[in-house]
C-alpha cells in the first residue's frame, strides 16, 4: 500500500466543452488549463449515463448500471460489490463524503464506506436556514427589486466557497491521516445562479422566468430562442467560471500547507447539460454535451503528465485510484474499448421532462461512431469526426447499413440486462422540495 491521499473532486454537470482544455475557443477555466499540465488528462471521456445517482455509483464500483444496478427504475445500491471507500477504508484510510446534493444520500446507498459522511442538505442547521429562507422569499418575492437579491432566496444548493469552507476544515482535522475525500459541487448545475465576474449576463431573468422558459423547451417542444440559447450558455459560462475559482482555492489551499504533493487529486464531471442543442436543456437523453465528460487526474509528484487518448468513463476513477495503490482488485467487465451509456426513465419522468423522454435508450460509441438505441422513437447513427453535434442522423443512408448493424447488434446482445419495472420511493418534504428545486420532480 503506498502512502498517499486521494481527493476526489466531482464537478456535477460541468460540459466538457466549457472546460478550455478541452476546447480551446474557451476562457471560461483558466485555473484548470493551468492545473491541466500536472495532470493525466483523459481527451475521450463518457459518463455512463445522463444524471447522478448511476454515474456516482459507477465511479465508486468500476461498474456500469446495468452492473451495479442503479438506474432511474431502481435508485437504491444493493450493497452487491465492494464500493471505493470500502476497500480503501479496509487499507486504512479515514474516508470522507462532502456534499450538498439530495440524491447523494444514505437512503440510497451512499454511505456505504464512508466513515464520515456529511450531506449539508440533510444537517440540521441548513434545512433550518433552508426553511426559513424560503418562508421570507415566498412572502417578499412579489416586489421587483427582492428577486435581484440573491441571499434571500432559498437555495436548493450551496455556493462551492461555503462548500470549501468545509472541506478546508476537514483537511485541517485530517492532518495525522491517509486519507480519501470525495467532494461534489454543484455549482455548474440548474437552476444556475449569478456570480459577479466577467462572464455575467447584461441581461437579468427572475428564477420564475428560467423556470417558465425551461418547462416550455422540455414540456410543450419549443426549442429556446437564439437570444434565449445565448442567455443560458453565457449564465452557464458565469458559473463555470466561479466553480474554476473556487477550485484554484482548494489547489492553494492544500499547496499552502504542503499536502499537494503526495496526493492524488481527481478532477471529473458525472454528466454535462444541454443549453439548447437539439431543443432540449437540462441533462437528459444521451448527445454529446451530456455524457462527454472533463476528467483530469493529478498523480502524486505529478509523475504522469499529458494526454490520454483510450475512451474511458467515470469506472474509471476505481481502478486508477485502486491501481495506484497497489491494492489487487478484479476488473469485472471489459467492453474492449467501446462506450456504452444508458438511460432508463421512468414513466414519471414524461412529467419532468416531456414525451421524448420514454422508453429506453442506449448510446454506443466505436472509433468515430457512435450509435443511440430507443426502444420507442427512431434510432440515431453519428460520424462523431464529421459531426460532433450530432445534427445529422445517418440512421437511414445504405452505405452505413453495416455500421448501424453491428453497432445495434452490440447494444442489443446488454438488452436482457435492462432493468424492469418502476421505482416506489419515499420521500420527505424537504427532499422533494430540493429535488424539485434541482428540476428532478
Amino acid at each position: 500500500m503506498k502512502d498517499m491521499n486521494v481527493l476526489l473532486i466531482i464537478t456535477d454537470t460541468l460540459r466538457r466543452d466549457f472546460v478550455g482544455v478541452f476546447n480551446k475557443r474557451m476562457d471560461t477555466t483558466p485555473f484548470l488549463d493551468d492545473f491541466s499540465r500536472e495532470c493525466l488528462v483523459f481527451n475521450n471521456a463518457w459518463a455512463s449515463s445522463c444524471w447522478t445517482i448511476p454515474t456516482h455509483f459507477s465511479m465508486l464500483t468500476g461498474l456500469s448500471p446495468l452492473v451495479h444496478g442503479v438506474t432511474k427504475r431502481n435508485l437504491r445500491y444493493s450493497g452487491k460489490y465492494p464500493t471505493l471507500p470500502e476497500i480503501l477504508r479496509k487499507n486504512g484510510y479515514t474516508t470522507i463524503f462532502l456534499a450538498y446534493h439530495p440524491y447523494l444520500n444514505p437512503e440510497y446507498g451512499f454511505e456505504k464506506g464512508f466513515e464520515h459522511f456529511y450531506n449539508l442538505g440533510f444537517m440540521s442547521w441548513h434545512r433550518l436556514k433552508y426553511r426559513i429562507k424560503r418562508k421570507i422569499y415566498g412572502r417578499l418575492k412579489k416586489m421587483p427589486f427582492v428577486k435581484r437579491l440573491s441571499f434571500l432566496k432559498p437555495a436548493f444548493k450551496i455556493r462551492a466557497e461555503e462548500l470549501n469552507s468545509y472541506l478546508f476544515r476537514i483537511l485541517r482535522s485530517q492532518q495525522r491521516n491517509r486519507w480519501f475525500i470525495m467532494v461534489n459541487y454543484l455549482d455548474t448545475h440548474w437552476i444556475y445562479y449569478y456570480y459577479k465576474n466577467k462572464f455575467t449576463p447584461s441581461r437579468w431573468i427572475s428564477d420564475e422566468k428560467m423556470w417558465e422558459i425551461r418547462n416550455r423547451v422540455l414540456l410543450e417542444g419549443k426549442p429556446l430562442t437564439a437570444e434565449e440559447e445565448g442567455f443560458f450558455k453565457a449564465l452557464y459560462a458565469n458559473a463555470v467560471y466561479y466553480l474554476d475559482s473556487q477550485l484554484q482555492r482548494v489547489i492553494e489551499y492544500m499547496q499552502k500547507n504542503k499536502i499537494y504533493e503526495d496526493t492524488m487529486i481527481i478532477i471529473i464531471s458525472d454528466h454535462g447539460e444541454m443549453l439548447g442543442e437539439k431543443g432540449l436543456m437540462d441533462h437528459i437523453l444521451l448527445y454529446n454535451p451530456v455524457i462527454r465528460i472533463p476528467f483530469l487526474v493529478k498523480f502524486p509528484g505529478s509523475e504522469r503528465k499529458g494526454g490520454e487518448e483510450r475512451p474511458v468513463q467515470e469506472k474509471e476513477v476505481f481502478y486508477i485510484v485502486l491501481k495506484k495503490l497497489g491494492v489487487d482488485i478484479p476488473q469485472y467487465e471489459d467492453d474492449q474499448g467501446i462506450i456504452f451509456s444508458y438511460f432508463f426513465p421512468d414513466e414519471k419522468e414524461v412529467k419532468v421532462y416531456g414525451k421524448r423522454c420514454q422508453g429506453e435508450f442506449v448510446a454506443c460509441v466505436e472509433g468515430d461512431w457512435k450509435y443511440i438505441y430507443s426502444s420507442r422513437f427512431k434510432d440515431e447513427l453519428y460520424n462523431l469526426k464529421e459531426d460532433p453535434w450530432e445534427e445529422h442522423n445517418l440512421i437511414d443512408e445504405k452505405r452505413y447499413e453495416e455500421v448501424a448493424k453491428k453497432m445495434k447488434e452490440r447494444i442489443m446482445k446488454k438488452k436482457k440486462y435492462f432493468p424492469r419495472g418502476t421505482r416506489e420511493e419515499e420521500m420527505d418534504e424537504d427532499l422533494k422540495t430540493h429535488l424539485r428545486g434541482l428540476g428532478y420532480i
